[in-house]
């Protein structure tokens, strides 16, 4: 047996054991019971604070990229036109 044959049976064998452990936990899923709980004032205050924070940092992440991509990209125009880039 060459490498590409050991390759396909390593393959094989982690395609089944992940295919094993998803209907497993599909089943354990949907065999569960009811569940009586529920999220306190301060957990859902906590969450959405959470959620808030997220969206606000990703938005700045996107911003700084984008800054960068576009502080680039005018440098590099800047050079094949032969003018200084502009600084602000």
């Amino acid at each position: 047996m060459g490498r590409s044959g050991e390759l396909a049976m390593w393959r094989q064998t982690i395609s089944l054991f992940i295919s094993l452990v998803l209907v497993t936990a599909i089943l354990l899923a949907a065999t569960t019971g009811t569940a009586y709980a529920y999220i306190d004032i301060a957990t859902g205050s906590f969450l959405i604070q959470m959620l808030v924070a997220v969206a606000f940092s990703s938005l700045l992440a996107i911003k700084i990229f984008w800054q960068r991509l576009v502080g680039k990209a005018s440098a590099i125009l800047s050079r094949v036109r032969g003018t200084e880039p502009k600084v602000k």
